[in-house]
């Protein structure tokens, strides 16, 4: 994993924002990844809440306690701990050891653009699931809707776009892609995504603690369990 360059600013008096050059990778979220963990690990009385992007990290804190100076220190400590930590702390965090299997069912009535999306990459459609069945994908970040995992790792030759026109509805658990992207709905919504399977996963359950079944850095491997009986 290469190592870029942090920056940290304080954009409150509450809040400080980690910050690596933009870009939607796993060498960048694993960064962000190791960073969280780090931090989570750390005695820091005045932290109230930390919350992971793609590409940064925000930290609340109380009131006052983001100022210059400290934004200073952590982007001066916490890049020595990149340059010489990251990546075995990434490889000692529990998401990283463990897989989450989310069963799958690409039946047509649930694969509406499973043939679009076969035929954007001059594939069969076989061989467009079999490449997606055989990834491993990391939760980069929980966004759009509570719960909905944006997934990082889906092969270059699976890229497709996302439809011109969004649809006004999109049936919960759809497995969908988008550019370099694979998602999954909670509930129902509109979206743009390309549908290529459905999942019955409850992945949001505001009774359920904690409510979100997947969190960043999880990785994630569906299978396929088309045609088999309930």
């Amino acid at each position: 994993m290469s190592v870029r360059k942090l920056r940290v600013i304080a954009i409150t008096e509450r809040h400080f924002r980690l910050s690596l050059p933009a870009a939607i990778d796993l060498d960048t979220q694993r960064t962000i990844h190791a960073l969280d963990h780090f931090l989570r690990a750390q005695d820091w009385p005045d932290r109230i809440a930390q919350w992971p992007g793609y590409a940064d990290l925000v930290i609340e804190v109380r009131a006052g306690g983001a100022t210059d100076a400290l934004a200073e220190r952590l982007e001066s400590g916490l890049q020595h701990w990149l340059d010489l930590e990251a990546v075995d702390a990434l490889q000692s965090s529990p998401d990283t050891q463990e897989i989450v299997w989310i069963d799958v069912d690409c039946s047509p009535a649930n694969a509406v653009d499973l043939a679009h999306c076969a035929a954007c990459c001059g594939l069969t459609e076989a061989a467009y699931l079999e490449r997606f069945f055989e990834t491993t994908f990391t939760v980069g970040l929980i966004g759009f809707q509570p719960g909905f995992p944006y997934l990082l790792g889906l092969p270059e030759s699976l890229h497709v776009p996302r439809r011109e026109s969004p649809r006004a509805r999109v049936p919960a658990g759809s497995v969908a892609i988008a550019g370099a992207q694979a998602g999954i709905y909670p509930e129902r919504s509109p979206g743009g995504w390309n549908l290529i399977g459905q999942t019955n996963v409850r992945l949001f359950d505001p009774e359920r603690t904690p409510c979100s079944l997947l969190r960043p850095g999880m990785q994630i491997q569906f299978r396929n369990i088309t045609g088999r009986k309930p």
